[in-house]
């Protein structure tokens, strides 16, 4: 990757995903962004990143950020954090006054953590004789929401994480490939959306997953990506991030939950609006 092309790259992916790029990995960048600039039909890198910085708000630009900073994402990945959200549905359902629950996937990539959530809340829900929460997921990346849309995942990926009975009892085989069923598809609203823009249209949320996604951002944007998730947070909401990311010391939109390290809550109103108020 010529340095011109290096620069157009890392001012885009600063701009729209808060990521400083290591010039050492330019090499792989290359390689990764050769496929979108075919499937544009752009004659050169150059050509797609001027293009992408022309429009940073577009789905190409969206694509290029996806081709250089893939999703990391698998089924029930980190059994522990899924455990911890089906007992959140858990005990929501349990209360004396059982609320409709919603549940923000942020940074979806494909698909998988979003179809985990909805298997799990579809479970809950049946063991309670109740209606299933409601599941947005959202990303930057047009190509893999797309993907998600479909809920078409190969063997290798139904294989990592995805018990074989689940995998028998909500997928079809399709081809080579496994496609999740038509019922859990519809029941998540999969939605363009660059965490770095407005999210107020999403409204809110009991449960926020954004894990792994803003572990690379510096810490002025990784701060105010936490800041707006939890403007979304209904009162005292899990917002449930990766392991090893957390907000700077200097920011106080989520409060720790005890004894575990990467699943945080949204402040109690009340005690918000005395604070800034």
């Amino acid at each position: 990757m010529q340095r011109e092309e290096f620069l157009a790259l890392s001012e885009l992916t600063l701009s729209c995903a808060g990521v400083r790029l290591d010039p050492k990995v330019g090499f792989n960048l290359e390689n990764r962004l050769r496929p979108v600039a075919i499937r544009y039909d752009l004659p050169s890198l150059s050509a797609l990143l001027e293009a992408a910085n022309a429009e940073p708000d577009g789905a190409l630009a969206g694509d290029v950020i996806g081709a250089v900073l893939p999703a990391d994402t698998q089924f029930f990945r980190d059994k522990a954090v899924f455990e911890r959200v089906e007992g959140i549905l858990t005990a929501e359902f349990q209360s004396p006054r059982p609320r409709s629950l919603r549940i923000l996937s942020a940074g979806c990539g494909p698909g998988q953590e979003a179809y985990s959530l909805a298997l799990i809340a579809e479970r809950v829900a049946a063991a309670h004789d109740g209606e299933a929460p409601e599941i947005v997921a959202v990303d930057i990346n047009a190509k893999a929401l797309e993907r998600a849309r479909q809920g078409l995942f190969s063997h290798y990926e139904v294989q990592k994480g995805l018990p074989v009975r689940t995998l028998l009892k909500h997928f079809d085989q399709d081809g080579e490939q496994w496609r999740i069923s038509a019922r859990l598809r519809v029941s998540i609203d999969f939605r363009r959306l660059n965490l770095l823009d407005d999210l107020s249209e999403l409204g809110e949320f009991d449960v926020i997953l954004c894990r792994n996604v803003v572990r690379d951002m510096d810490t002025d944007a990784r701060d105010d990506v936490l800041e707006r998730l939890a403007m979304l947070g209904r009162d005292e909401a899990h917002v449930i991030l990766g392991q090893g990311e957390r907000p700077s010391e200097f920011s106080d939109a989520l409060v720790a939950e005890r004894d575990q390290l990467w699943i945080y809550r949204t402040p109690k109103i009340a005690e918000t609006a005395l604070v800034r108020g």
